[in-house]
């Protein structure tokens, strides 16, 4: 069995918030991204001691497996929206009551509502679920309005770990030739990955909404059988 791991901090200061700045603004991520491989061979058993009924059909096979795992690429911020990310406050409504934006992260996320999507609208209107009253997370602004958000919120994609098999066998003809015959099973569990929700705060639709189409391949069997030598 072997594996890797790869533990990684993103500080990125190759950009600027607004044409006319005169300075580069530095992101940092607070999240590391991580990234694990895990794979390793099983030899099942030859039975030599076995008659060839047994020892043919059973004896000899191998298993392969590969866990890949990752923490998931971080979201893109709304364009066209103010602070979020409890950095800023806002009036709005006919009380003009001051509202502190709030962090878009959620602490129980659905694809429904994969971040807090609540935002204030440019007539001041808080739009979005019904909870949304006292906690928007950003404020639509104007054209012309100087960008003041990073380029990625505080939230990932969801992102599950998937598993590759392989179950092989190598039958001898002579010296170094043989003959194997192989199983390949890929996304073995036919796990899902979707995208990222979407960004653009006019789109009702996919708003924060995370689009039920898997982005990753189902899984695939292929099955072999080859000559070695």
């Amino acid at each position: 069995m072997q594996g890797n791991f790869s533990f990684a901090h993103v500080s990125d200061d190759n950009y600027f918030l607004n044409p006319q700045s005169t300075s580069l603004h530095k992101f940092e991520d607070n999240q590391p991204n991580i990234l694990l491989n895990v794979f390793g061979t099983y030899h099942f058993p030859e039975f030599r001691g076995k008659s060839m009924l047994v020892r043919e059909p059973l004896g000899g096979w191998a298993l392969h497996g590969v866990l890949r795992a990752y923490n998931g690429s971080l979201i893109n911020n709304p364009g066209a929206v103010g602070s979020g990310g409890g950095t800023g406050g806002s009036q709005y409504g006919t009380s003009q009551t001051y509202v502190q934006l709030q962090n878009p992260k959620m602490s129980h996320n659905t694809y429904g509502q994969f971040f807090n999507n609540c935002y204030i609208n440019q007539a001041g209107t808080v739009v979005g679920p019904s909870t949304c009253q006292s906690n928007p997370a950003f404020q639509q602004t104007w054209q012309f309005t100087l960008n003041t958000l990073t380029p990625y919120m505080d939230v990932r994609q969801r992102v599950h770990p998937l598993y590759d098999f392989s179950l092989f066998k190598q039958f001898p003809i002579h010296e170094s030739d043989n003959f194997e015959i192989r199983g390949e099973f890929f996304n073995a569990f036919n796990t899902p990955n979707f995208g990222s929700p979407g960004t653009t705060p006019t789109s009702s639709s996919s708003y924060g909404i995370v689009t039920m189409t898997q982005q990753n391949d189902p899984r695939l069997i292929q099955l072999t059988a080859r000559f070695n030598f």
